[in-house]
């Protein structure tokens, strides 16, 4: 019995009769609530795992032993990101999404600067080079390709006059649909692209006329 009596005193304290003491019942209601949010959040809290990022790039680049650096190399300023970015073309092709647990060690023009700025060419030739697609693209969940768009213009260190100018748009479809597969393509586009701008190289000559000995 007194048992009984000590515990319905100690409820009493904790939540007692709201008619005689509305304002307190309402305090100490609204403490309980607090105290099991509070509880739950740090539960929560601790059983997450921290999300664990791995940081890529474009692999080794390998740099000529005759050659000139390019004058520039910029992009627009949505691709000054260290984030992945791809687009689901079969759900919502104009929402733009970022892989959580990949990322690339620096935005896409620095990966790229130490292979298009180091493009084997004539000594009497600078670029101006801009970066202007960077993206996968999936076509369905299962399938994706990698883009790389570059606006490349040659022009002479003699008088800065244009010799030439031309737009590069790579694609390669991915062997998985997944940021392993995109990276993998990247690298690969990448290597493309310095191959074609040094063909292309050849195949201008100073004065901005076709070279026919080159032309494909």
């Amino acid at each position: 019995m007194k048992q009984f009596i000590e515990k319905g005193r100690r409820r009493k304290l904790l939540f007692p009769d709201r008619r005689k003491s509305p304002a307190r019942y309402r305090s100490n209601v609204s403490r309980a609530l607090l105290w099991s949010l509070l509880l739950i959040s740090a539960g929560c809290t601790l059983g997450t795992k921290p999300v664990l990022i791995t940081l890529h790039d474009l692999g080794p680049a390998h740099h000529p032993e005759k050659t000139v650096s390019a004058s520039s190399l910029d992009a627009p300023v949505w691709l000054w990101d260290d984030r992945i970015r791809y687009r689901l073309l079969y759900a919502d092709a104009t929402a733009i999404r970022f892989y959580t647990q990949d990322r690339w060690e620096a935005p896409p023009p620095t990966l790229l600067e130490p292979y298009l700025s180091f493009i084997e060419k004539r000594q009497d030739i600078m670029l101006q080079i801009r970066l202007t697609e960077f993206e996968q693209q999936f076509d369905t969940p299962q399938k994706s390709r990698v883009i790389l768009g570059l606006q490349v213009e040659a022009r002479s260190l003699n008088n800065n006059q244009a010799i030439g100018k031309r737009d590069f748009r790579l694609e390669q479809a991915t062997a998985t649909a997944n940021a392993s597969g995109a990276i993998n393509s990247f690298t690969a586009l990448t290597h493309q692209a310095v191959a074609e701008i040094q063909d292309w190289l050849l195949e201008i000559s100073s004065d901005g006329t076709v070279n026919r000995e080159h032309q494909k």
